[in-house]
């Protein structure tokens, strides 16, 4: 079933202040998985696009790579399309990692130094 009253693409942007001079910033694929040692992809789009239909709830992620230990406080400002979704309604979660010492398969190796998403 299409959805009716589909909403143009929904456009954000997230600004980082330049804290480390490698600090880098750029809007990810939802369904990658980033790692401590990702680095920005070339093709990276440069903002955050989150395309939904009325009622609907989808994410995205915005991943940051300092080269130095940083505190980061995201902020959101109302979305703008055909409608307007007031910043209050936007809910944002930090995605940590959490360490492993060994596969969850059993068969495949770790990637890099073990450290997976918490998502």
């Amino acid at each position: 079933m299409r959805p009716r009253g589909l909403l143009a693409p929904l456009i954000t942007a997230l600004v980082v202040a330049p804290a480390a001079s490698a600090t880098e910033v750029w809007p990810a694929d939802p369904q990658a998985t980033i790692f401590p040692m990702t680095t920005r992809p070339a093709e990276a789009p440069k903002a955050l696009v989150v395309p939904a239909a009325r009622a609907e709830y989808e994410g995205g992620i915005v991943a940051v790579r300092p080269d130095t230990d940083m505190r980061i406080t995201p902020t959101v400002s109302d979305l703008t399309g055909p409608g307007v979704i007031r910043s209050a309604r936007i809910a944002r979660y930090r995605i940590g990692y959490v360490g492993l010492s060994r596969p969850s398969t059993g068969v495949d190796r770790l990637a890099g130094d073990g450290r997976y998403p918490t998502r």
